[in-house]
């Protein structure tokens, strides 16, 4: 109880924080000050440009795309329901919705795409807060990160799968396709459907077994040894 209580406490504060900063960053663009503030992270990534980095920041960039996300998601989503994950399948479906969302968001915003003096290298169109690649990027891979922490606990898997959506977003201030305010907002954007995904899949678990109730099943003789297993996976200790 108390670690579920821990968990659901650090959700509500990384929500909390997200949506602060979405709400912050959705009016400093407006703001000339911060506007320039905007203008120097675009200038400083873009200084560095070479052909390397162009190529690296293209693959980039296509990893946080709308195409590329729902096959990520559907095959986790796949990979978990073949092995009985179900619950948490239809948790890496469900973080494709982030992309609708931003859709609604980027209409509210309506902030126009960077062009001179910032160099566009990828024309886009359409409203420009909060970055699409970048929140979706943050919420698919980073509900995946998170299911694959709950079932596995492989930290450094958990470590690269973070790692996506923070060059998915440098790629698209690098390419000029969005401010440095549309990818951190995009960023905060996707951290709370992942808190959303999450809380939604605890919110389905079954309840575990009273301590009264375990010790009832196993000093039962008419219950079967399948019925003596936790949903954890440990068998009940024998009646001695």
């Amino acid at each position: 109880m108390i670690v579920h209580i821990g968990r659901r406490w650090k959700a509500m504060s990384v929500a909390l924080f997200s949506a602060i900063i979405l709400a912050g960053l959705a009016g400093a663009w407006r703001l000339p000050m911060l506007a320039q503030i905007d203008l120097g992270i675009s200038r400083t990534l873009q200084r560095i440009r070479n052909p390397y980095l162009d190529s690296f920041m293209e693959i980039a960039t296509w990893l946080g795309a709308g195409l590329a996300l729902p096959i990520v998601a559907f095959v986790v989503a796949a990979a978990l329901f073949r092995v009985g994950r179900r619950r948490e399948a239809l948790a890496a479906a469900l973080s494709v919705l982030s992309l609708l969302l931003n859709m609604l968001l980027k209409a509210v915003a309506n902030r126009p795409r960077p062009e001179e003096p910032v160099e566009v290298m990828t024309k886009v169109f359409g409203s420009s807060f909060p970055s699409g690649h970048s929140m979706g990027s943050a919420a698919v891979y980073g509900t995946i990160a998170a299911l694959l922490w709950t079932l596995s606990g492989k930290k450094k898997t958990v470590l690269w799968l973070l790692l996506l959506p923070f060059f998915v977003g440098l790629s698209r201030i690098y390419l000029g396709a969005h401010w440095g305010y549309d990818v951190m907002a995009g960023w905060a954007a996707g951290a709370l459907c992942v808190v959303g995904v999450m809380d939604w899949l605890r919110g389905t678990a079954s309840p575990k077994p009273k301590p009264e109730e375990i010790a009832s099943a196993a000093a039962d003789p008419e219950v079967s040894i399948s019925e003596k297993t936790l949903e954890s996976g440990e068998p009940v200790p024998p009646q001695t």
